[in-house]
């Protein structure tokens, strides 16, 4: 489960944004369920993002294999406990930064700082699944998920999941 508002908030949140951020987690961890319970993420024995197919591969310990189009959100860097959103990651491909994009977008227009800033510390992990949330509901995704690549956690987000 995650949390949906900081102890001390950062930013004064319109009534209307508070409503969407809290919905954005409510609808993250159904998602979650969902890519759990029918999708077996609880079960991935490999995973792959291919920047240059758009195309997230996974395999499940009983050898199925479930494919979806991937975005990158942002990734967090362990040992700096840091965020960065992808649209300000030189390192991912334009065409795979469109949803966080997006995400900045939303938090211009709706005054939340930490959707607007590049990179920033993080002040517990489950800020981390916070984020991600709110660029799932805003992209309208299957879902999003945290690929673990050893000290940095790439978030990205997954649409048009299918079996293969």
């Amino acid at each position: 489960m995650v949390f949906w508002r900081k102890r001390k908030p950062s930013v004064e949140l319109s009534i209307e944004a508070d409503r969407v951020l809290r919905e954005a987690v409510e609808e993250h961890n159904r998602k979650n369920d969902v890519l759990m319970r029918e999708w077996s993420f609880n079960a991935i024995a490999e995973w792959n993002c291919d920047q240059d197919t758009g195309r997230f591969v996974m395999t499940t310990h009983d050898g199925a294999t479930v494919t979806a189009d991937f975005q990158a959100v942002g990734s967090y860097e362990k040992r700096s406990k840091t965020w960065e959103w992808a649209w300000n990651n030189p390192h991912i491909d334009k065409r795979l930064r469109v949803d966080s994009q997006k995400v900045k977008t939303f938090g211009e227009q709706q005054g939340i700082n930490y959707l607007t800033l590049p990179m920033f510390t993080v002040p517990k992990l489950e800020f981390v699944t916070y984020l991600a949330a709110i660029a799932s509901r805003v992209t309208n995704a299957q879902g999003a998920f945290p690929g673990d690549i050893g000290d940095l956690v790439l978030w990205v987000t997954l649409k048009n999941l299918r079996r293969t």
